[in-house]
């Protein structure tokens, strides 16, 4: 058996990815929000051996999922590419990295779109964004052993 990913439609993708009211954020060192803190801290806190193998796993995986973004760009490969943006942001909405989620979001739409032109900038942000966040999960798992 072979699982095939079946594109969809943009407009049956999410409307917004918009923050909801008394969203909490962490930020990075200029104050941008990195972290949705409603996802983070309650399995940081009430949960820490998930957390770990979850931060482990995210910071483990995703340097691949970036690789494979520049690979189906630089092979002209939509269809890689809208999976590999479409893994991402589900791992990085899971996660609580929503700025993450949002530009994979957009990297995925744009794909669909076959709006290759918008794509190694999208790419570009999605690897300074995944740095950034990858730094704040680190620092918010200090007590425990990630793997990176």
């Amino acid at each position: 058996y072979q699982s095939e990913f079946v594109p969809q439609e943009p407009d049956e993708f999410d409307a917004g990815f918009e923050l909801p009211n008394g969203t909490q954020q962490g930020h990075d060192h200029q104050g941008n929000a990195t972290l949705d803190l409603n996802i983070v801290n309650p399995l940081r806190v009430e949960k820490p051996d998930l957390w770990k193998k979850l931060v482990s796993s995210f910071l483990s995986n995703s340097p691949a999922s970036l690789e494979a973004l520049e690979k189906a760009i630089s092979g002209h490969d939509l269809a890689s590419l809208q999976m590999a943006a479409h893994t991402l942001k589900s791992s990085s909405a899971n996660m609580g990295a929503v700025n993450l989620s949002v530009l994979c979001r957009q990297l995925e739409v744009a794909s669909w779109l076959e709006q290759s032109e918008e794509a190694p900038a999208l790419v570009s942000k999605i690897r300074r964004e995944f740095d950034i966040v990858a730094s704040e999960l680190k620092g918010r798992s200090e007590d425990y052993d990630v793997v990176e």
